[in-house]
C-alpha cells in the first residue's frame, strides 16, 4: 500500500521513526477480566509541516495535536494491525535503532494474522504468545536506554 514511496522517502521515514517514533505492543484490561493486546506505531514532532508531509504520503493513520510540557506537539499514529504491518514492512530495511522491536512485532503479526480475532477465537497458546511479545517489547525498550557519560 506504500509502494508509491521512493526509496529515499522510505529511508527518510525510517530515520524519522528511529529518532522521533515509537513502536509498541500494549495490553489493557478488556471485558471479562481478560487483557486486550494492541500494536501501535507513532511519530511525534513539534513541526506541523512534517505531519502534513506524512498525511500526503501515508493513506492511513491519524494526526492530532496537544500542548506538551514545552511546546505544542503533533503526533501521527495508527494501531490497526494491517496498517502497522504495512508501515513497518515499508521502513524495516532502513531501521537501525528500533530494528529488533520492529522485527519482533512483524514476526508476531505474521504468525497471528492481520485480522483481529473474533470473540472466543483466542486460544491459551495465542494468549501466551501475546504475553511473550508484550514482555519482550518492554525488555527491548528498557535495555536500549543507555546512559551517556
Amino acid at each position: 500500500m506504500l509502494s508509491h514511496l521512493t526509496e529515499t522517502e522510505k529511508a527518510y521515514l525510517a530515520g524519522l521513526f528511529d529518532g522521533e517514533g515509537c513502536v509498541g505492543y500494549y495490553k489493557r484490561k478488556g471485558s471479562r477480566a481478560r487483557y486486550c493486546y494492541m500494536s501501535l506505531v507513532m511519530i511525534a514532532q513539534s513541526d506541523m509541516r512534517l505531519m502534513l508531509w506524512l498525511q500526503e504520503r501515508i493513506p492511513f493513520g491519524t494526526v492530532y495535536g496537544k500542548q506538551g510540557k514545552k511546546a505544542f506537539e503533533y503526533k501521527w499514529e495508527t494501531n490497526k494491525r494491517a496498517d502497522v504491518y504495512t508501515f513497518l514492512t515499508t521502513i524495516q530495511p532502513y531501521l537501525l535503532l528500533k530494528k529488533e522491536q520492529v522485527d519482533l512485532l512483524l514476526e508476531h503479526l505474521e504468525k497471528e494474522g492481520l485480522e483481529p480475532k473474533s470473540k472466543g477465537g483466542v486460544t491459551p497458546e495465542i494468549l501466551a504468545q501475546r504475553e511473550h511479545v508484550y514482555n519482550e517489547m518492554r525488555r527491548l525498550k528498557i535495555c536500549h536506554k543507555v546512559a551517556i557519560h
